[in-house]
């Protein structure tokens, strides 16, 4: 399989995206820059400062405009710009549209906070305040970037990756969000291994695998050091790398027993798996209506006859 290009920069000027020229050159397969703007001269950009450009929208259209190309490349580039700014300007122009379906509503809400004229009362009180809580979501939105950003860090200060490749070990996750902010749950998924990644106690970067079975320096408090602990292994011979987080979870609460340690926690402790999920979390991932099955393919699929994208064991899940 050809690893395709991909756009890394793009350069935002009055709310348009541009993508650089040298990559959208690599992207559609020219020779040089120089032979794309022989067939494109009226796509180059050139801005003060910045290197030749090609705008977004520009870009797509040369892809739908070529069958050939469209077979080829498959994906379209949608950036969205999302700004204060925009957002501020959004809002404005909807308060005709608003005073249109809503003026009596609008005259009434202006009335009662002691002004006789709408336009003022939306200058004053309305729009500043839808304003400010598109601040607060932006900034909600920038923090919760911030947190995810920060979880990766510190999974990435828990493994070695080498470790994990030379035990054929991958690191799976599943995110959910709560009114107390963003949870990465990481996991250690093999051969009979589903193993959370737990913060502290344990030296994950240190972990072997023998015989097929999991073992982990974790701490000892009566011995007040770390000690090399067996795991084992799981031996239904599932290997959990092969499937998501959810798939794995739910094929766990289908097959294996969970002890109830208080707090809504549900543990699950056996050979090769140890985790802890909240009773209300298995209760909505045992609720079809909890969740779409939304499938994410890559290129054109048929779907003439039925298919498992992933291979189910048990066909029940």
């Amino acid at each position: 399989m050809v690893k395709e290009y991909l756009f890394k920069t793009r350069v935002i000027v009055e709310n348009k995206v541009f993508l650089l020229a040298e990559d959208v050159v690599k992207k559609l397969g020219y020779d040089s820059l120089k032979s794309f703007a022989n067939a494109f001269p009226e796509l180059i950009v050139e801005k003060n400062g910045l290197p030749k450009l090609v705008e977004e929208t520009k870009y797509n259209n040369i892809i739908l405009s070529d069958v050939e190309l469209s077979n080829r490349i498959k994906h379209l580039e949608y950036t969205r710009v999302d700004t204060l700014r925009s957002r501020a300007e959004t809002l404005r122009s909807f308060y005709p549209l608003k005073f249109m379906l809503a003026g009596g509503i609008m005259e009434r809400k202006a009335y009662d906070a002691g002004y006789e004229s709408v336009e003022k009362y939306i200058n004053d009180v309305e729009y500043p305040e839808e304003l400010n809580e598109e601040k607060a979501t932006m900034i909600r939105k920038a923090d919760l970037i911030s947190s995810m950003e920060n979880t990766k860090k510190k999974i990435d200060d828990l493994v070695d990756y080498d470790v994990l490749k030379k035990y054929k070990i991958k690191l799976i996750q599943y995110m959910h969000i709560n009114e107390h902010g963003l949870h990465v749950e990481p996991f250690l998924a093999g051969n009979g291994i589903f193993f959370a990644l737990y913060d502290s106690d344990y030296a994950f970067d240190e972990l072997k695998v023998i015989d097929g079975d999991l073992v982990i320096p974790t701490y000892d408090e009566y011995e007040d050091s770390f000690i090399e602990k067996n795991y084992g292994h799981d031996i239904s011979g599932r290997d959990y790398s092969n499937y998501s987080c959810i798939e794995n979870i739910l094929y766990i609460i289908s097959n294996k027993e969970f002890e109830d340690v208080g707090v809504d926690l549900m543990h699950c402790q056996h050979l090769g798996i140890d985790f802890y999920i909240s009773q209300t979390e298995m209760i909505k991932m045992l609720s079809p209506s909890q969740y779409s099955n939304i499938i994410l393919i890559d290129g054109v699929e048929d779907f003439e006859f039925s298919k498992y994208i992933t291979p189910l064991e048990d066909k029940s899940i």
